[in-house]
């Protein structure tokens, strides 16, 4: 998924707007409805909405860092799909997509990093949004998730929660994954299924590690630790995944897990902070989209 271009401008200094007023004009932009006379002395706002819906665009309002107030504005999101040989009709249920520009890459036989970076090649945006098949996003998730200055920081983490559907599931999400509270932003490692990255970091690590079948985003994260270090956290910025399912699912998932990090050469400090409660989630995206 690609975050287009966002724009962002200061209302005149001392312009403000209180938060409840804010969220009603955020919702007439989101959903603008026709214009009555008792709301005319902000026809503004009622203006943009308008002009907002006939294009596809989206305009928030935030409080500026000093006084007034902030408005970020999103073009039209691009959404790149690959698909690496699905047979459950999933192509045909994209192909029908006519809500969001959509372009489906078809990549039968693919490895979850190649399939990755033949997305992100394809994409025409500067900042790179990345989730995976089998999630729930939120729906504020990409918001939230661009809201930080991914330019600046080249990395921003988003999070993840469990979406269990029996009481197995309930359980292993309590048991293996952490809260927010137990999260450390400084150095949490996010898991691609939640994470935004400019595609110059990207090109700078050399992508995705094709050659590795599973674990690919732990290796990937700690190579961009390398360079961009430390990544900005969105905490609100929220996937919603579902824990496998059984005991012997969930074996199969770490011993995975445990094969990539011996085939990717990661070290066993770097495998214990892996298991560390601010981690214990990251590596959980190859499982979604590679099983």
């Amino acid at each position: 998924m690609r975050p287009s271009a966002e724009a962002e401008a200061e209302a005149e200094p001392g312009t403000t707007l209180p938060a409840d007023d804010r969220e009603l004009a955020d919702w007439g932009r989101a959903t603008p409805p026709l214009v009555p006379g008792a709301v005319s002395r902000r026809m503004g706002l009622f203006v943009v909405a308008r002009l907002a819906a006939r294009h596809g665009i989206r305009v928030r309002l935030r409080p500026a860092s000093g006084a007034g107030l902030t408005a970020l504005v999103w073009l039209p999101d691009e959404v790149v799909v690959c698909d690496g040989g699905s047979t459950d009709g999933s192509l045909e249920v994209l192909r029908r997509e006519t809500r969001f520009p959509l372009q489906v890459i078809e990549r039968p036989g693919s490895n979850i990093s190649q399939g990755r970076n033949a997305a992100i090649m394809a994409a025409s945006g500067d900042v790179i949004a990345s989730t995976d098949a089998g999630v729930r996003l939120d729906p504020r998730w990409l918001e939230e998730l661009v809201g930080q200055d991914v330019s600046l920081s080249h990395v921003v983490s988003g999070f993840f929660l469990p979406d269990p559907q029996t009481p197995f599931e309930a359980a292993m999400g309590a048991t293996v994954l952490p809260t927010l509270k137990d999260i450390q932003p400084e150095e949490f490692l996010p898991s691609s299924r939640s994470v935004a990255f400019t595609k110059a970091a990207w090109q700078a690590v050399g992508g995705y590690p094709e050659w590795l079948d599973y674990g690919e985003d732990l290796v990937f994260d700690f190579t961009l630790l390398e360079k961009y270090r430390p990544f900005a956290f969105a905490p609100q910025a929220i996937v919603h995944f579902r824990p496998r399912a059984s005991i012997g699912a969930f074996f199969k998932q770490y011993y995975l897990y445990a094969r990539g990090d011996g085939v990717g050469g990661v070290h066993l400090a770097q495998a214990l902070r892996r298991a560390q409660p601010q981690r214990a989630v990251g590596g959980d995206a190859t499982g979604d989209s590679g099983e």
